[in-house]
């Protein structure tokens, strides 16, 4: 059992990589060269639903995770009076993307 769920992480790691690398791809082909153009690029809902949502709560997970246990300790040593600072960037940030932004609105 330890084996399967080893190979399903690991499998998992290497989906994200691929597509982590593949990202500015896809995103070349959303991306307007027109400086007038004032509209935003909008990715289908469905991507957004399926790909973008699923790795925006993975990420969120993993700048909570990231921030608990490295993070927090070191800046609570060295400074404390903004151990509150890097919780933005790590998880607010892909906690908005993830549940407040609607729908296909992310250029």
């Amino acid at each position: 059992m330890l084996a399967r769920i080893r190979s399903f992480v690991a499998a998992l790691g290497i989906a994200a990589v691929l597509f982590g690398a593949s990202a500015p791809v896809f995103a070349e082909g959303l991306r307007s060269d027109d400086p007038n153009d004032n509209q935003e690029a909008e990715v289908p809902v469905v991507l957004d639903v399926l790909v973008l949502r699923p790795l925006g709560l993975l990420m969120t997970a993993g700048g909570l995770v990231l921030y608990a246990f490295p993070v927090l300790p070191i800046t609570a040593v060295t400074r404390p009076t903004q151990i509150w600072k890097p919780l933005g960037p790590l998880v607010a940030a892909p906690a908005r993307y993830t549940f407040s932004d609607p729908l296909g609105s992310h250029p």
